[in-house]
């Protein structure tokens, strides 16, 4: 499958502000913690931390350097630590969006958890890598499985999606819908987005960000969705 890298990122670019030198934000101080290291700022939703990583020391990011990021070095970056980190390649439309825009908006590692959750890989070997065992994971699991973490309000979208009286239980006749549109890649979606969203509202920012959030979630969703109905019509 071609990669959806050079789609996707430019989109969760338009999503990150510009330069930000906020004292409070932790991702723009150097050490990643607040009050500790050197106060350089985030640009392009690159944050201070990883444009250290990137460079290969904290002691050569500056000021200066946050605010020349460009698309260029913002495509370097994120396909680097983000869509290859999650290997969006290997997950097939619709889901490389929903785990790449998530885990650069919300980190890498917990976007990959979930995704590991969901399909069914054991609690002992969740461990934020989607290697080869978790695509395994994501080839046998059930659409019993993946329904059990589909939120009510998400389940909703679903079955209207599919033209199922919309109860918000995902219960034999909307798995046997989803099963015979073969649309188990959109009941997925639904399941990350579910937990998604509960990631955001655990948030100890929520109550001055979480309109925010959930409003790329929504956008992230639709955006998903639109990728696999592109799928559809190729």
């Amino acid at each position: 499958m071609d990669s959806n890298f050079e789609k996707i990122a430019p989109d969760t670019e338009t999503r990150e502000g510009l330069y930000s030198a906020t004292r409070s934000d932790p991702g723009n101080w150097t050490s990643g913690i607040v009050g500790i290291g050197r106060l350089v700022g985030s640009m392009r939703g690159i944050s201070a931390p990883t444009m250290a990583h990137w460079l290969g020391s904290a002691d050569l990011v500056t000021p200066q350097i946050m605010q020349r990021i460009d698309h260029a070095t913002f495509m370097a970056i994120s396909r680097a630590y983000y869509w290859r980190a999650l290997n969006a390649d290997a997950v097939g439309v619709g889901i490389d969006r929903m785990l790449f825009d998530f885990g650069f908006n919300a980190g890498v590692s917990r976007a990959a958890k979930q995704f590991q959750q969901i399909v069914g890989v054991p609690d002992s070997q969740i461990d934020g890598d989607i290697g080869a065992a978790t695509l395994r994971a994501l080839n046998a699991v059930r659409l019993e499985a993946i329904a059990g973490f589909v939120a009510r309000g998400w389940a909703v979208q679903l079955q209207q999606d599919l033209g199922v009286s919309p109860d918000g239980a995902l219960g034999p006749l909307t798995l046997s819908a989803v099963n015979k549109q073969a649309m188990w890649r959109r009941l997925m979606i639904y399941a990350l987005a579910s937990r998604q969203e509960l990631a955001y509202r655990s948030f100890s920012g929520f109550m001055e960000n979480g309109d925010g959030w959930l409003n790329r979630l929504n956008w992230r969703v639709k955006a998903s969705l639109s990728d696999l109905d592109a799928l559809a019509l190729a």
